[in-house]
């Protein structure tokens, strides 16, 4: 039987309706039957462009770029913070440390002099290279305290640097990073695409073959069916009957057309749950059910 190819779930119905009557009510004997071809949709895949391979990339992979490198200032950013208040407190902890030096040694003087006083040698040359040697021991100790809480600060400061300096350069060392992975990904979207295409050319491939081994197996059984028409009765036909009639090549023909117009997961999923499909392939349902979920986990 010749139909259209449907191109609407509606249309198919329609047609596996015309044809359910055609071969199951109207019951057409014909010695020049010809059985219908088998013609199976391909699949076809247009690559992307450069430009269109660039921007899937680019979209993959700015979005993460965009947070590493937001982290990675707010590391650096609190680490920096962290020495500016290291140095603060050890500026303030050296203030504090040469102030109680000076008040002691101020201390330790005012007692000398008040002492020399009572003693009347507040003049004399012992008591004043006394006060001298105190005035080179705070200078002393002053330094050795500068020097104490200075290489510190020096310290914190040397790697508060490296830390700016890392932060200060974050942008073009990301943008470095960026375009390194956006290329990789580029590179593994140009991969999925050639991998799809080898599928494609391997899947066609083989509806080349069932669709040779269905012309093969038209012409051997033409002659059969026509005599079968001929001698058709009243009586319901049989499943082998029809079979051979070609009753479920012309409905599975008319599934698989409508069917095939959509990816192998939608029409998968679709007809697993379509029943109705069930009503016009008999057993063959399960058959057609297998095909487009082999197709979709391929």
């Amino acid at each position: 039987m010749t139909f259209n190819t449907p191109t609407t779930k509606n249309q198919m119905y329609s047609i596996l309706q015309e044809i359910f009557h055609y071969y199951r009510i109207e019951r057409e004997s014909s010695p020049d039957l010809t059985l219908n071809a088998l013609s199976l949709t391909r699949m076809s895949y247009t690559p992307m462009t450069e430009s269109e391979r660039t921007a899937k990339a680019q979209t993959a992979v700015k979005a993460a770029q965009e947070e590493k490198l937001l982290k990675y200032k707010t590391d650096l950013s609190n680490q920096i913070a962290e020495y500016s208040s290291r140095i603060g407190t050890c500026a303030s902890q050296r203030t504090e440390a040469e102030n109680a030096a000076r008040a002691n040694y101020a201390a330790a003087k005012a007692n000398l002099q008040n002492e020399a006083t009572k003693r009347g040698i507040a003049q004399s040359s012992a008591v004043i290279n006394r006060l001298a040697d105190l005035d080179v021991a705070l200078a002393s100790e002053l330094t050795a305290i500068a020097s104490d809480y200075n290489g510190q600060i020096s310290l914190y400061s040397a790697k508060r640097s490296i830390l700016q300096t890392s932060l200060n350069g974050a942008d073009n060392y990301f943008t470095n990073v960026f375009n390194y992975e956006m290329l990789a990904e580029k590179d593994r979207i140009k991969q999925d695409e050639e991998k799809l295409q080898r599928e494609i050319f391997k899947y066609n491939n083989g509806l080349d073959e069932k669709e040779q081994r269905a012309a093969n197996a038209n012409l051997t059984t033409t002659r059969g069916l026509q005599l079968r028409y001929m001698n058709v009765s009243a009586s319901e036909f049989t499943k082998d009957q029809l079979v051979e009639m070609g009753y479920y090549t012309d409905a599975i023909n008319c599934v698989c057309a409508y069917f095939n117009t959509l990816s192998a997961l939608t029409a998968y999923q679709q007809i697993v749950t379509d029943t109705k499909v069930a009503i016009y392939l008999d057993d063959y349902y399960a058959n057609v059910v297998y095909m487009y979920k082999s197709l979709a986990n391929a």
